[in-house]
């Protein structure tokens, strides 16, 4: 009869698992306002325009969580959002995230918070003009109407947006 030996984790991967959790446990205490999380995700490495880590290779669609974007240290704009909720929500912000559709089918995503009475983003983009937004607006409208121009080109426009509270899809860990 063929004895069975259950199969043993290697330390490294236990190591690495921990790693992981206490980068992403310090990523969300340092990221404890507004500025400290849009800077965390600019951060990464990498992170300049000549070098594009915030989508991945062609072929290869990417739904990080967020100690996935912790561990490989990129993400491309939903996923920033969903990071950016993440850390903000554990400091009282809403989980909130405003999507872009477009006619071309390059949409986007940004994180949105309220702040003084005014509407601002966090946002992570290959186009510097997509990026977030100081809470300078009176309404989640107007925010988005800020990201027209720089969403404009050739070949694409908005043709709708919608704020989503993430705590709609209940409760998550």
């Amino acid at each position: 009869m063929p004895c069975f030996q259950p199969a043993r984790k290697p330390r490294t991967v236990t190591a690495t698992f921990d790693a992981n959790a206490q980068a992403a446990a310090k990523m969300i205490a340092t990221g404890s306002d507004i500025e400290e999380a849009q800077g965390l995700l600019f951060s990464f490495p990498g992170f300049k325009a000549e070098v594009d880590n915030t989508e991945p290779p062609p072929g290869r669609a990417t739904l990080r969580s967020f100690r996935g974007v912790v561990r490989e240290h990129t993400a491309h704009c939903l996923e920033a959002a969903l990071a950016a909720a993440v850390i903000l929500e554990q400091h009282g912000y809403p989980p909130l995230v405003l999507s872009f559709e477009s006619v071309d089918e390059l949409d986007h995503v940004i994180f949105i918070y309220r702040r003084g009475g005014r509407w601002g983003s966090i946002a992570r983009s290959r186009d510097p003009g997509l990026h977030g937004r100081l809470p300078l607006f009176a309404t989640p409208r107007a925010l988005a109407l800020s990201y027209y121009e720089s969403y404009i080109d050739f070949t694409g426009r908005i043709k709708a947006y919608a704020v989503v509270d993430l705590r709609v899809m209940g409760s998550y860990d």
